[in-house]
């Protein structure tokens, strides 16, 4: 018997049309999700691969990078609850502080969020957390301080109090139409009720 030189990536093409017709007539389209903690350099090389062969396969395919000291703890209690995804916890674990990471939890879970916007909503928390401290002599603006932290940890978004003389203006932020309207709908509520006068 004569040896026979086999095109690996002719062969390898070949297969993945094959796969691809196959995953298109599945009710449910197949996918593949990578947890990656850390930056190893070699691991980076391999998810990037197999996102790459996902691809040409016509699979889905999520990548959840969690920073290095992220705890196993953290990551899978609201996982294993189901109720929060694999892509909402990683998200969540950027928020700058724990009490910002329960706050965009609750929220999360309260009003489904999708995973792009807790995504949204956490870079806003940490632009926030970035933002140019008070001035520590203005006893005014300190408190202002802390009362934007505490609204924003219990409303899990952005608030900001500005203040000018006797004036002064409130900010929420909002991350699209639909949580606008949520927005509104809390605002509305609370002040029927007349909690937001307390």
């Amino acid at each position: 018997m004569s040896a026979k030189i086999i095109d690996g990536k002719a062969l390898a093409a070949k297969v993945k049309e094959t796969v691809w017709a196959e995953a298109e007539a599945l009710p449910r389209k197949p996918g593949l999700a990578v947890v990656l903690v850390g930056d190893n350099p070699a691991s980076r090389v391999y998810v990037t691969s197999k996102r790459k062969d996902c691809e040409e396969c016509g699979f889905y395919s999520e990548e959840y990078a969690l920073p290095a000291e992220t705890t196993q703890k953290q990551l899978l209690e609201l996982v294993a609850e189901d109720k929060l995804s694999a892509g909402h916890a990683r998200a969540i674990l950027a928020a700058p502080s724990p009490a910002l990471q329960r706050a965009a939890a609750k929220r999360v879970i309260e009003e489904r969020l999708s995973v792009r916007q807790t995504e949204a909503l956490i870079k806003t928390l940490q632009k926030e957390a970035k933002a140019p401290q008070r001035r520590e002599d203005d006893p005014i603006a300190l408190y202002l301080g802390e009362v934007e932290k505490s609204l924003s940890g219990r409303l899990g978004r952005k608030v900001t109090i500005s203040a000018k003389g006797e004036k002064g203006r409130i900010q929420l932020e909002y991350y699209n139409s639909q949580d606008l309207e949520s927005l509104l709908t809390w605002l509305q509520a609370r002040g029927r009720e007349g909690e937001l006068y307390e």
